[in-house]
């Protein structure tokens, strides 16, 4: 069996607990301080994966090497960054109003047309 497969079922538990916790942070100190201090540690954790990566290449997955390269910016390369602070935000948001089971079942919902969408259109690889 691959071991990659692990992979999106080890994501998935973290989203629940990462949306979750989040919903309990925002509780006490606010869904903006929140969202702040998930996307703080995010940011220190991807500098410590990107000097890793510099430092230890070898040691890295290939899919990881790369270096940032300013010319080849494109617009579009901050969509992702967008999106994950759409996911940080509005999970802890939605939780309270429509508990976890039913904002879950809407993403993976929404998760599984998008992802169709995506193989038809992107990767040209429809089911």
């Amino acid at each position: 069996m691959n071991w990659m497969l692990a992979v999106p079922v080890i994501v998935g538990a973290m989203t629940v607990l990462q949306g979750g916790l989040n919903k309990h942070l925002g509780g006490s100190m606010g869904l903006a301080a929140a969202v702040l201090l998930t996307c703080v540690v995010t940011t220190v954790i991807g500098f410590a994966l990107y000097a890793w990566v510099r430092v230890s290449p070898a040691s890295a997955p290939d899919f990881f090497q790369g270096e940032f390269n300013w010319q080849a910016f494109r617009w579009w390369m901050i969509c992702p960054g967008l999106f994950g602070f759409g996911i940080v935000i509005g999970i802890p948001w939605a939780i309270p109003e429509l508990g976890a089971a039913k904002v879950f079942v809407g993403i993976v919902a929404a998760q599984l047309v998008g992802s169709l969408i995506w193989d038809a259109i992107v990767e040209n690889n429809f089911p």
